[in-house]
């Protein structure tokens, strides 16, 4: 999240750009999988479509879902991702 920060303020540029690659690179593997395992027992789905992130998860529950997906999918975003998501709001 810090590079997250970084980046809406238009400070991640050139060097510490190339230098976060490696680190945003593992994020999004260890997303992914997630995803298909964790998010996949307790969603007991999975995921829709091969490249589908946690978030992305999170984000289609909240808009399409009505059911306890749904309730899941907010209480999740409200309670753990907002905390630390810069704009207060991670999953919309």
């Amino acid at each position: 999240m810090g590079m997250y920060r970084a980046k809406l303020a238009g400070r991640l540029t050139g060097t510490s750009l190339v230098l976060a690659y490696p680190a945003i690179i593992i994020a999004v593997v260890v997303d992914w999988i997630t995803n298909w395992t964790i998010a996949a027992v307790v969603f007991w789905e999975l995921p829709k479509s091969a490249k589908e992130l946690v978030t992305q998860r999170l984000t289609r529950y909240i808009a399409e879902d009505t059911g306890w997906r749904n309730r899941a999918a907010s209480w999740i975003c409200r309670s753990l991702l907002d905390l630390f998501d810069p704009t207060d709001n991670h999953c919309d």
